[in-house]
């Protein structure tokens, strides 16, 4: 008892445990994605949630990678000095992941618009 006790206390331990922790949790959400989701937009009659299931299902699952290495770094001492470095570095990762996500679901959704909008026009 008294070994899992430093075990659990060791900063080092932790850390993998928070990663280890995410990566589970980011392949139970793929799962859930790929097995459940994708098969109740598939009964559907537009193309578009599965498009969207599609595209959002890389760039979250890496989301939830990189919050658990941005936990689990800093969660270690070691890294306390580089602690701003960090955080600046894991914004600008989150920004780009998340712009990158939300401008292909716009870009979707301005595609079938601009679709729709044709289709109603009138040719001379």
């Amino acid at each position: 008892m008294a070994t899992l006790n430093i075990l659990i206390r060791n900063k080092y331990f932790q850390a993998y445990l928070i990663l280890v922790i995410m990566l589970i949790f980011a392949k139970v959400f793929h799962y859930i994605i790929k097995n459940y989701l994708k098969k109740i937009t598939e009964r559907t009659k537009g193309e578009i949630d599965n498009t969207v299931i599609r595209i959002i299902t890389k760039p979250l699952y890496l989301l939830i990678i990189f919050v658990g290495v941005f936990f689990a770094l800093r969660s270690l001492s070691f890294f306390d000095k580089y602690i701003s470095w960090i955080n600046n570095i894991f914004f600008v990762l989150f920004v780009l992941l998340t712009s990158f996500l939300l401008s292909r679901i716009l870009s979707l959704f301005v595609a079938k618009w601009l679709r729709v909008q044709k289709r109603f026009e009138k040719t001379p």
